[in-house]
């Protein structure tokens, strides 16, 4: 197993392990996907943000928790 990352593409947000490739994509109108701690900071095209949290499993998200 791989480090994880997250990245913005084709509008989506998607949690990356780097040897592994792509784990999930999520989210809609993404402009940009951060990893902070235990949750992905999603910045939407309309300006607004997304919190994503981390599974149990620390390798999927669920969410969005907060939007603001």
């Amino acid at each position: 197993m791989g480090n994880i990352v997250a990245r913005a593409r084709g509008g989506r947000a998607q949690l990356i392990d780097t040897r592994a490739g792509v784990i999930q994509t999520f989210g809609v109108d993404v402009q940009s996907a951060v990893l902070q701690g235990d949750e992905v900071v999603v910045q939407l095209t309309s300006g607004k943000t997304q919190i994503y949290r981390f599974n149990a499993s620390g390798r999927t998200v669920f969410g969005p928790v907060r939007t603001f």
